[in-house]
């Protein structure tokens, strides 16, 4: 597709003198070119139809040649790289198609295709226009935008949030939302976000499973169901099926539920990494196929949309920041009480982080 906003000058090449680095720079920012596209249905016969969602701006892939759609999590670092090349208008677009798809299904779809609308991926949206409003200062996208941001965030903490009771250490200033029970410590009742499984099951049922297929890897996900494992009951053990759905809205696919050797040794890190916590080892060779019963009981302990991710919510921290500051800044610097509980919000979110996932020796 073609660039309305194209420049020969980018701006982080200005400055530059070396012809090396402005020649690999300019061979950078000429990319942008070949990884522009325009939805377009006029090939379409009449009553045909496609499986690309309706996006009215040009949208960029992510460099694939598999790549023919718009990807959430591909999108907020195409957003940093379009302002860097001072193609704001561009990355005015993709936000405005990323927004356009929370005004039609109340969050942004892990990708531009109907299959993508069971599920998400981490909520970077209102990120991204925070970086935009910083390169540009324009108010009044920022107005329009702040809405659909704050519908996003309610889809997360509608549908992939739930609230979690424990016992906090306390002192006798502290606040909370729990019932103190003495000075030192008292129980809490906070809520953390989770990546989810399918929010629809329309794909095939893996009966005790409890989950779907994935649309888009269909006969993959089939293929490794049926015939990398010895039983039904040992892969549902190993990989509930819900977990599926939820890693790849965590972005952790394909290793976190292929049992294959083209995903063997990506898998092999996060497999050890979660498997040595329970003192059982994996080989590194081909993790999947040397797995043993026992091993992949334990590994059917990995529960994705079981487990407080604490990268997922850092980001919903930022996101409810980030809402709050765009509300004062809409009201002329006025903290209103909307401001104040999304502050609040953000503030026993970092707290509860910090109580049940801080470590002072490891981080």
């Amino acid at each position: 597709a073609e660039l309305d906003d194209w420049t020969d000058d980018p701006p982080f090449l200005r400055g530059v003198t070396s012809s090396v680095l402005r020649g690999y720079g300019m061979a950078l920012h000429n990319q942008w070119k070949g990884l522009a596209r325009r939805r377009n249905t006029d090939f379409l016969c009449d009553g045909c139809e496609t499986s690309l969602l309706p996006v009215n701006y040009t949208f960029f892939v992510a460099g694939s040649n598999s790549s023919r759609e718009i990807r959430y999590w591909d999108s907020y670092y195409i957003g940093l790289g379009l302002i860097k090349s001072g193609l704001l208008k561009s990355a005015r677009g993709l936000l405005q198609n990323l927004l356009d798809l929370v005004g039609l299904y109340g969050f942004v779809p892990t990708g531009g295709r109907i299959y993508y609308t069971d599920r998400s991926e981490p909520p970077l949206l209102a990120l991204m226009v925070k970086n935009y409003y910083e390169a540009t200062l324009d108010l009044d996208f920022v107005a329009r935008a702040l809405p659909l941001l704050k519908a996003e965030h309610q889809f997360w903490d509608t549908h992939r949030s739930v609230n979690v009771t424990y016992t906090r250490k306390g002192s006798s200033n502290s606040t909370s939302l729990g019932r103190r029970q003495s000075d030192q410590f008292q129980t809490v009742t906070s809520k953390t976000t989770m990546f989810g499984p399918s929010l629809f099951q329309t794909a095939l049922d893996q009966g005790s499973g409890g989950g779907v297929l994935r649309p888009e890897s269909y006969s993959d996900d089939y293929i490794t169901f049926k015939t990398q494992f010895a039983s039904v009951d040992l892969f549902t053990t190993a990989i509930p099926t819900d977990n599926l759905y939820a890693a790849t809205e965590a972005g952790t696919f394909p290793s976190i539920q292929y049992a294959s050797l083209k995903t063997a040794n990506e898998g092999a890190s996060l497999f050890s990494t979660a498997l040595r916590r329970r003192a059982v080892d994996v080989p590194t060779s081909n993790p999947f196929a040397a797995f043993t019963d026992t091993e992949l009981k334990v590994l059917g302990s990995i529960n994705i949309n079981s487990t407080i991710a604490v990268n997922l919510n850092s980001i919903m921290y930022q996101v409810e920041t980030i809402i709050a500051n765009f509300t004062a800044l809409l009201n002329n610097g006025t903290e209103t009480a909307e401001c104040a509980n999304y502050r609040r919000r953000a503030s026993e979110r970092r707290q509860t982080l910090l109580d049940l996932a801080y470590n002072p020796s490891t981080g």
